[in-house]
């Protein structure tokens, strides 16, 4: 963990709960093994019985088990034979002498009273079903009914018109989606899920929805950019489950690196699931949908880019996809907009500029931005020249009052990605702070630029060149993002 308060609030949430495949946080390196070795290895600590917490054990609980299947799913034939044998044994249904069906016939639950398998037999209502298992049942009726409402449809059949659960012993997890076939050519699978024997009730739900979900994906979209199922089902799950609220150690993932790529997530993608969340408060949740259908309508997996289908399906309903973007930038500075959270907010992580005039520079992920807090002082006019170096480039002004509202001044650029302009009313008598925030709005994997931007409150400065050194760094100190509440 690169930050402490990381390292406190994993230390925190595994003591006062089981670890679940969707714990968020990073993940510890593993520079001494390769891929291959760390996702089959962590996989067989997921299945293990025994509570020695080994380092594969702890990575079993801070990644996605469910996405760790799925990379092995899909890279099992560069496997090793002995790797192939292991992921065999994990990938195989499991088998138990009992089976429910739901009240709706749609979900079959597997379950047994003996051995380390076993539920509760606690049966107050008399019915011969234990109460874990009616329980388990009403839950995927209820959820998949309200799921299917927004307009998803039923995970893939894998013949029988019934979705499969197995209920079993998980050390490390609370639950898990499995893919069970993988073709390039084809951009769907049938799924079963394995869920804890030994859950609360309000980890019941919230690992259903977000477990039933996944399965919901891949009968859709199989080859889908892997962060994006995470965020979709972590989205997701907080949107249904009464009171269910995103941990926040979930955000520093994504607030304290807003310049890195969208897509580039380190804890598998469950901090943007804030992305979806701006979409279903600004949009409307069907807009998600959407995404995940263009998703699957995409008939080669080469093409299953999400940004791409941001794009179309923002264009689609008249919306321009930059502009959308941008609106999230400047939405994510509004903490009060973050409604779903267990704890204290995050603020997304400025830069701190104290000087007259300075340069700011550093490059930017596709779909990121980088915020950097200007000094406030008695100069009452800013001077920003602005170096795009290309028409994704964005830039524009937050000035928060002493109230609580911002106004936004976009710095419109050129056809070069160019500009030079001036923000007047920026005293210390008029507003508490001050941002420039600039926005990669390229929506092509891995195309960073460097947006440089010089500013002074004294005159216009040249406009930045760029520099040849591809080492280019942020002036300024590292500060704490702000308290801005957006007016849109």
């Amino acid at each position: 963990m690169r930050l402490l308060s990381s390292i406190l609030l994993l230390t925190l949430f595994c003591n006062v709960a089981q670890a679940r495949s969707r714990v968020f946080m990073r993940a510890e390196s593993f520079n001494d093994i390769s891929r291959e070795e760390l996702v089959v290895k962590t996989l067989q600590a997921s299945r293990s019985t025994n509570a020695v917490q080994n380092r594969f054990a702890r990575n079993a609980q801070r990644v996605s088990l469910t996405l760790y299947l799925l990379e092995a799913r899909r890279n099992y034939d560069t496997y090793s034979l002995e790797n192939q044998r292991q992921l065999d044994l994990i990938f195989a249904r499991p088998v138990s002498d009992k089976t429910f069906t739901s009240s709706k016939g749609d979900f079959l639950i597997h379950y047994t009273l003996t051995g380390a398998n076993a539920v509760s037999s606690v049966d107050n209502d008399v019915d011969g079903v234990p109460d874990y298992i009616n329980t388990i049942a009403n839950y995927y009726d209820n959820y998949s009914t309200k799921i299917y409402a927004m307009g998803y449809p039923a995970p893939l059949n894998d013949g029988d018109g019934l979705f499969d659960v197995y209920i079993e012993h998980m050390e490390n997890s609370y639950g898990v989606t499995i893919a069970e076939s993988v073709d390039p050519n084809v951009n769907s699978s049938t799924t079963y899920m394995k869920l804890n024997n030994n859950l609360s009730d309000a980890d019941l739900k919230e690992t259903i929805v977000h477990e039933f979900h996944h399965a919901i994906q891949f009968g859709m979209a199989l080859w889908a950019d892997s962060w994006y199922y995470e965020a979709t089902s972590t989205w997701i799950e907080a949107y249904f489950v009464a009171g269910d609220m995103y941990p926040v150690g979930s955000m520093p993932v994504l607030f304290d690196n807003p310049e890195k790529s969208l897509s580039d997530a380190d804890d598998g993608g469950y901090s943007r699931s804030i992305w979806n969340q701006f979409l279903e408060e600004t949009k409307g949740a069907s807009k998600i949908c959407k995404i995940w259908k263009n998703l699957q309508d995409t008939s080669s997996h080469t093409n299953k880019s999400v940004f791409k289908s941001f794009e179309t399906v923002m264009l689609n309903d008249l919306t321009n996809f930059q502009n959308t973007f941008i609106q999230f930038t400047q939405w994510n500075l509004a903490t009060s907009n973050y409604t779903r959270f267990n704890g204290s907010i995050p603020t997304i992580k400025s830069t701190n500029f104290t000087s007259e005039s300075d340069n700011i520079s550093g490059y930017i992920g596709a779909l990121g931005a980088r915020y950097s807090k200007i000094a406030v002082d008695n100069h009452d006019v800013l001077y920003v020249s602005v170096n795009g170096n290309n028409s994704k480039a964005k830039v524009y002004v937050a000035k928060k009052d002493f109230i609580g509202g911002v106004t936004f001044n976009d710095v419109a650029l050129d056809s070069l990605g160019q500009a030079q302009v001036s923000i007047a009313n920026v005293s210390n008598a008029k507003i508490a702070e001050l941002y420039i925030v600039a926005v990669n709005t390229s929506i092509e994997e891995g195309d960073s630029n460097d947006i440089l931007i010089n500013y002074s409150k004294l005159s216009m400065p040249s406009i930045p060149q760029t520099s040849t050194d591809d080492s280019a760094s942020t002036s300024g100190s590292t500060g704490g993002g702000c308290l801005i509440k957006a007016l849109f």
